[in-house]
């Protein structure tokens, strides 16, 4: 008999999903655990796997299209027999209408217009409301080059680059705008895209020509600055502000965000055996995903010398595959983009390890009952018992700065908190 797929639950409080990217369409034979589908909720983009295998039948909810939790989706074969037997060809699904336009009440946030075509989360489209962002010009570095929640929140939670007046400096006349060159603002925030292109290459803000919405600085800006440099640079003078002084590479920074683990300890109850670490590597495999400065494998921490082993295809691994070849890792050679500590392991609540090692350090402490305040479906708040951890990064000045590594941290604790984690296990 066919089987109905139904819009999966990715969440506690998640009450709808929108449909981001079909990976099969009618017609196509798929197996059980292959990706169905990209859903985006708002706490996580996610991919949904095939309960069953058959045939697709009827795709019942359109790219871009949002719907309750439970509501069917798609309509898959029974199998190979009913394939066999079965000789009328599935009608494709009649395209979908196109979404007619929405209008906000008083007390909604209006979201700023966006490029055709541009396929946007529920939580973009909301924090781009809340904090009236102008998306056309943020470069997005999640597939395809579609903007993530990491994007908007390092916009929002990047003081760093900031540019600072510059002091003692007396203002100059407005330049005529037929012959001024386009300058960055002085408060204005740079996108981590932007931030990177202009530290890597040892450029200041103020040395590109802007040509962006209200005079930012884009990417292509600085693309086309280093494709055709200017004949002449004038040099600095004693009277001209020096450029903000990087973080030195030797420099270390650590953070820290709290994580209410308890669905996951409800699952490891009648799991005798399994840790939360393949949970938090799992969240993170994701998590790097989208993050500059972190270039390689993922590591773990083994032994009592601490030595630190590369894990072997951990991106193909589904979690108990991934929990198994955690359990069996011997030091080996290679250098990891981010290293896993299980401290917590050991009893520790709170800690910062000292590994030799240059990569990023994911810290993973233990995992406790305490009481917390809980917040229902509908927005009401309570103080219920769960089990809370802790877990932690440590990067230095060369691999991260801090914006990337805040937002690798929030995406780990989403991840952790939101994911579907029964499908990973069935």
């Amino acid at each position: 008999m066919p089987t109905t797929i139904r819009m999966p639950q990715l969440g506690e409080t998640v009450a709808d999903g929108t449909v981001l990217r079909w990976a099969k369409q009618v017609g196509d034979t798929v197996g059980e655990g292959d990706v169905l589908l990209e859903i985006a909720t708002d706490k996580v983009d996610t991919e949904v796997p095939s309960p069953t295998a058959g045939t697709i039948i009827e795709l019942l909810v359109a790219e871009g299209e949002t719907v309750d939790v439970g509501a069917p989706i798609a309509i898959i074969s029974g199998g190979e027999e009913e394939q066999s037997t079965s000789t009328a060809p599935a009608s494709a699904p009649e395209p979908a209408a196109t979404p007619s336009p929405v209008t906000a009440s008083p007390s909604s946030p209006v979201v700023p217009a966006l490029p055709p075509g541009e396929r946007l989360s529920p939580v973009v489209r909301r924090l781009a409301a809340e904090h009236d962002l102008d998306l056309s010009d943020m470069e997005g570095t999640g597939r395809d080059g579609r903007i993530t929640k990491a994007d908007v929140l390092a916009v929002l939670e990047a003081p760093a680059l900031v540019l600072a007046p510059t002091p003692d400096v007396e203002p100059t006349p407005a330049p005529v705008a037929s012959a001024a060159r386009n300058t960055i603002d002085r408060g204005e925030v740079l996108t981590p895209a932007v931030a990177r292109l202009l530290s890597e290459q040892g450029l200041r803000p103020g040395d590109v020509p802007a040509t962006g919405t209200g005079g930012r600085l884009t990417r292509a800006d600085v693309e086309d600055f280093l494709a055709n440099p200017p004949v002449s640079t004038p040099a600095t003078t004693p009277d001209t502000a020096p450029a903000p002084a990087a973080a030195p590479a030797g420099a270390r920074g650590f953070a820290e965000v709290e994580v209410d683990f308890e669905r996951i300890e409800r699952l490891r109850g009648g799991r005798p055996g399994l840790s939360v670490l393949p949970f938090v590597a799992r969240a993170a495999l994701d998590a790097i995903r989208n993050i500059d400065g972190i270039d390689g494998p993922l590591g773990c921490v083994v032994g009592a010398e601490e030595s630190i082993a590369v894990v072997p295809d951990a991106g193909d691994l589904r979690l108990e595959g991934l929990a198994r070849r955690l359990e069996s890792l011997e030091p080996t050679e290679g250098t990891a983009g981010l290293v896993l500590a299980h401290p917590g392991a050991l009893g520790s609540s709170r800690s910062i390890p000292v590994l030799d090692t240059s990569a990023p350090v994911l810290v993973i402490d233990a995992v406790g009952r305490r009481p917390t305040v809980v917040t229902g479906p509908t927005g009401e708040e309570s103080l219920a018992i769960r089990s809370i951890g802790h877990v932690g990064l440590v990067w230095t000045g060369g691999t991260l700065t801090s914006t990337s590594a805040l937002a690798l941290l929030q995406r780990v604790r989403e991840n952790l908190e939101s994911w579907a984690w029964e499908q990973e296990l069935t």
